[in-house]
């Protein structure tokens, strides 16, 4: 089975990279209305993906981890690409991809991000080896 007709949560890694919205104010600001949302966040330059992870920490999500590039302490920023979305996050947009709240959705999640990085060849997103993990 290929990776565009093979399912995530219900939909292919296709139909899923048709859902990717802009987040106004991206890291400039909090983002509270993605509090509890677990999904995917990437950020680009100039139509480019710079950088793409998942989000699947609750209660935070995706609100949390935004935050986690350019608040203050460094603690989530102990690895290449978090260094550089925190140096670089004035000039980035920021995307997000809500897979949906509640601890139902991490295991899609969590299975829809290496393809997804895959897919897009993140220059500052280190690949690693897919999620095989129960949830």
């Amino acid at each position: 089975m290929t990776t565009h007709s093979h399912l995530f949560g219900g939909l292919t890694l296709a139909d899923w990279d048709q859902q990717w919205v802009t987040v106004e104010g991206g890291l400039q600001e909090r983002q509270p209305q993605l509090r509890r949302q677990v999904g995917l966040y990437r950020f680009l330059d100039g139509g480019r993906v710079m950088a793409l992870g998942a989000a699947v920490g609750l209660p935070g999500g995706l609100c949390n981890r935004l935050h986690d590039f350019w608040r203050v302490s460094s603690s989530a920023r102990n690895y290449r690409a978090g260094c550089l979305i925190h140096e670089h996050r004035d000039q980035l947009e920021t995307q997000v991809l809500v897979i949906g709240s509640g601890k139902e959705v991490r295991k899609a999640t969590r299975q829809l991000t290496y393809p997804m990085i895959g897919r897009h060849n993140p220059v500052w997103t280190v690949r690693r080896a897919p999620y095989r993990g129960k949830g």
